[in-house]
């Protein structure tokens, strides 16, 4: 191999890095190697890479001669073209970090990079579901009014409870009064896994995703205001709201009694059932349409109950049955 075949294979590696490209690269090398002089005018038409070559700086009329090309040495031409392709490469670099700045900006800017996220109208229902769909071990909610979904059936909950999910609700009293709520929603799932515990009343609504989100929303609301949803991040205020389920968690009592079975210690499930729905609120008419009791046999039914108890009204029947764990 040459030694100008070395140099033209070294060199034009190097030259298209520098952003030349392969017409520049040989008229460069034909200039560095003498075998091209360049045109005797330099401003006469010719091959366009020479004069390319000049408005780079690495040619340059010979001084000599005055009427020709010749090569800028590359420790020099070399420099100018790595200092223009550097101060591109600065160029480019700050356009990029300005864009990102920017779009950073924007973001911090947007509510769903703070702690706090409000979702409001039609996308809370598509919120919700891909939240509670995202959980890896369990969801803990406060079931309370009012709803965002019309419908009972409960079915996310029942896939997830599918896969090993565990589930842990509180319901309150206004749940169990939703006509249908009770046998389409919440005895399927507990059927399927899901511990279920009831309070008179829940102050807000709740579900905790994992250790990592939580959805809030108010258990009331304005009939005039729209529905709005709160999304909440990693914080002080998602350890509040975790605390504040678990200590509810703690003081529930059981929705449906452990029993599947009657024994000889307490009622039947059909009685206790009763009983649970009382304890957790629900109004006589509710019992009576979710049962399917007729009046007659509500009352006779819980008018045993009370004589069995030594209760002579329903807060003491309440307080005998959870004493004598005929609420679980």
């Amino acid at each position: 191999m040459t030694v100008g075949a070395t140099i033209g294979a070294d060199l034009a590696g190097h030259l298209e890095l520098l952003g030349l490209d392969p017409a520049e690269c040989a008229a460069y090398e034909r200039l560095l190697l003498a075998r091209d002089p360049g045109p005797r005018d330099p401003g006469a038409p010719g091959d366009p890479a020479l004069h390319s070559l000049v408005d780079l700086g690495l040619a340059t009329v010979d001084p000599l001669s005055g009427d020709r090309l010749v090569a800028v040495p590359p420790d020099v031409g070399l420099e100018i073209l790595a200092g223009r392709r550097q101060a591109a490469i600065h160029r480019a670099r700050s356009t990029v970090l300005a864009a990102y700045e920017e779009f950073r900006r924007s973001r911090h800017a947007h509510p769903a990079d703070g702690v706090v996220e409000e979702v409001a109208g039609e996308a809370i229902r598509q919120r919700i579901r891909q939240v509670e769909r995202s959980a890896t071990a369990e969801i803990r909610r406060f079931d309370t009014p009012p709803y965002f979904f019309p419908d009972v059936a409960n079915t996310v909950e029942l896939d997830q409870l599918a896969t090993g999910i565990r589930y842990r609700v509180v319901y309150a009293a206004g749940s169990l009064a939703r006509p249908g709520y009770l046998d389409g929603n919440i005895a399927p799932c507990v059927a399927a896994g899901e511990q279920a515990r009831q309070a008179p009343a829940l102050p807000v609504k709740l579900t905790l995703v994992d250790d990592r989100l939580a959805l809030l929303s108010p258990s009331a609301r304005p009939a005039e205001s729209s529905p709005v949803l709160l999304m909440v991040r990693p914080s002080g205020l998602l350890s509040a709201l975790a605390g504040l389920f678990e200590l509810t968690w703690r003081t529930a009592a059981p929705l449906y009694p452990a029993a599947t079975t009657p024994d000889r210690c307490g009622p039947p499930p059909a009685e206790r059932r009763l009983l649970a729905l009382l304890a957790a609120g629900a109004t006589d008419e509710h019992v009576i349409r979710d049962l399917g009791l007729s009046r007659r046999t509500f009352y006779r039914r819980l008018g045993a109950l009370m004589t069995r108890a030594g209760a002579a009204n329903r807060v003491q029947l309440a307080m005998y049955a959870r004493r004598a764990g005929w609420l679980g």
